[in-house]
């Protein structure tokens, strides 16, 4: 993977909601995906390690993986009803160790459950098993992939910008010298340059060419 490289991190869902009342909420599923041809590292952090236990926080994920991290609320009273926590998934770049991405996930102890979009969510996940899950997953992945500027086209930009200066100092580099004006030419006193200003643009035009010649190192 390329240094200072950051990548758009893909967890579902995007906010663990528990309901006091449900003791089966009391357990939650985090789906970390990675959509990506090569390997990744994760870590599950939270802001309140002591109010839950989570199985699996960190490991690998193979390209087009998922993993699924059990998240389980230790203490679902009624003090800590109605206060937010936040999980932090952190991706790391599998050989470097190095941070390329991360995201926060809410966490929220409710008083009452939310039976109209809860009933709604288990009857999707019914009619079609497995369905719900990846429809979300998939609208994620694309919400998240259009806010992104496209490596590619940041490339076409600044590719467009060094040919743009290059065949500048290409012209400036075919006009002629000051000391070669004549009367004879039909090139304006004023095209006639000096040679200081043509060593410049020899140099820049040899700074433009690198990236050219060889794009990998840049």
């Amino acid at each position: 993977m390329p240094e200072n490289i950051r990548i758009p991190v893909f967890v579902f869902p995007t906010e663990l909601k528990f309901y006091l009342p449900s003791k089966s909420s009391h357990k939650q599923v985090l789906s970390i995906y990675n959509p990506y041809d090569f390997k990744i590292k994760y870590k599950v952090l939270s802001t309140a390690s002591r109010k839950y236990s989570v199985i699996k926080p960190e490991g690998n994920i193979g390209p087009q993986m998922l993993v699924d991290v059990v998240v389980r609320h230790n203490f679902p009273t009624e003090e800590n009803a109605n206060i937010t926590d936040k999980f932090r998934v952190v991706i790391e770049d599998h050989s470097t160790k190095k941070v390329v991405g991360n995201r926060d996930i809410k966490a929220t102890l409710m008083l009452k459950e939310e039976e109209e979009e809860e009933d709604t969510a288990e009857g999707d996940s019914k009619s079609l098993p497995g369905t719900y899950k990846e429809i979300m997953t998939r609208k994620t992945i694309e919400k998240e992939i259009s806010t992104k500027s496209s490596p590619s086209e940041t490339n076409v930009v600044r590719y467009t910008i060094i040919v743009a200066v290059g065949i500048t100092c290409l012209g400036i580099l075919i006009l002629p010298t000051q000391a070669e004006v004549s009367q004879s030419s039909k090139i304006p006193d004023y095209l006639h340059i000096s040679n200081n200003l043509k060593y410049v643009a020899a140099y820049i035009l040899g700074l433009v060419t690198l990236p050219i010649l060889v794009p990998r190192l840049f």
